[in-house]
């Protein structure tokens, strides 16, 4: 069975000061958390496991909103995280979590959905080993990773902001690995900003040529909601989205309901504990 991670620590320096005294995670993206929308992935994967890596100062706030997941037919468990120190480094925290197993590791102010993508989720189950990356076209590509490939279309490498790019390929937060990656995290020197790289891990895998290149269509919406910019257009496309499809994105108890982690005995009890608001009677419509 497949494990989840999700990197849900950091300073959220770009949001200041809005995160100056609440973790960007915790933050509302329209109607949920930002931390909501990772686990909605995850959960859509068929993970059961999740291991939320933040600060220790934020673990209470976590705790208050997600508990242990039970509530969700999940087990969610927490790791302290005491200063950024690159996003690999996540993985070596996670080691005794991880042990042999397979694991989506994914980055928690990334959103994606779109109509395939629970099709896309399902087959993660098959994952045997090396590691999957998940790309979208982007029209900034030098604020991203960019995925290189040679003329037969086979993965090259992974540059990282690159001042003059060849393609717009970028890299999302949104990673499969085995359980290897947790020996070769532990290899990766810091690079200027002090930080272990993803970038340089996941060249690992390519070099070995274990990387495996999953495209997010046109039809698929990417946001790295790390910028107050991004905050805005993550909000107001959800709204949009949820407002003529009358279907939310991200919500938890809705993916719990229907794959079937939790009994229809176990939703109305959710239910029952919402107060009275639009989330209360968009779950009472899906019995």
């Amino acid at each position: 069975m497949i494990k989840g991670i999700i990197m849900a620590g950091g300073l959220g320096t770009r949001l200041y000061p809005t995160t100056k005294v609440v973790n960007k995670h915790l933050l509302p993206i329209f109607n949920k958390p930002l931390i909501f929308y990772p686990i909605s992935v995850l959960l859509l994967s068929g993970v059961k496991n999740i291991l939320i890596i933040t600060k220790k100062e934020d673990y209470e706030s976590f705790k208050k909103l997600l508990n242990d997941g039970s509530h969700l037919g999940i087990k969610i468990s927490y790791k302290f995280q005491k200063k950024p120190g690159g996003i690999p480094e996540g993985i070596v925290l996670s080691e005794d979590f991880i042990g042999k197993d397979k694991f989506i590791f994914a980055l928690g102010d990334n959103i994606f959905f779109g109509e395939k993508f629970s099709k896309i989720l399902e087959n993660i189950q098959n994952f045997k080993h090396g590691c999957v990356l998940f790309t979208s076209r982007v029209n900034d590509p030098k604020r991203f990773g960019i995925l290189y490939k040679d003329k037969k279309n086979n993965l090259k490498k992974i540059v990282e902001k690159p001042k003059k790019p060849l393609n717009n390929l970028a890299v999302t937060g949104l990673y499969i690995y085995d359980h290897l990656a947790i020996k070769y995290a532990k290899t990766l020197k810091r690079s200027n900003r002090k930080e272990k790289e993803i970038t340089d891990l996941n060249n690992i895998y390519i070099k070995k040529k274990k990387a495996k290149e999953i495209e997010l269509g046109r039809s698929f919406s990417w946001l790295d909601a790390g910028t107050h910019e991004a905050f805005l257009t993550a909000s107001n496309l959800i709204s949009i989205y949820e407002k003529r499809t009358n279907a939310q994105i991200g919500c938890l108890e809705e993916i719990a309901y229907k794959k079937k982690l939790i009994s229809k005995k176990e939703f109305n009890k959710v239910i029952k504990q919402i107060k009275e608001t639009k989330l209360k009677n968009y779950l009472k419509n899906l019995l």
